[in-house]
């Protein structure tokens, strides 16, 4: 799947997108593809979890000490929760 990704993105996003953090802190969001593994920090996160975690991310009602910005899974509507958004 990657190497079909990367043959579809021009050379300058593809840069960016490898320079990229996989996480990215905006006051009290945490930015992520996929979500967080609950009951781990914040700080020891993994980064296969933050591109890849659904179904433990999506069902945990876990407050991670900043609201989870995410994506990775369509939805027809926002799912805004007290913990991700």
């Amino acid at each position: 799947m990657i190497s079909e990704l990367a043959r579809t993105i021009p050379p300058a996003p593809e840069k960016v997108l490898q320079q990229s953090p996989p996480a990215f802190r905006v006051a009290r969001l945490l930015l992520v593809h996929a979500g967080v593994r609950p009951g781990v920090p914040l700080a020891k996160q993994q980064e296969q979890d933050m591109l890849w975690i659904r179904e433990e991310f999506l069902a945990s009602e876990e407050h991670f000490g900043k609201s989870i910005v995410h994506g990775h899974t369509p939805v027809r509507e926002p799912d805004i929760r007290p913990n991700r958004v």
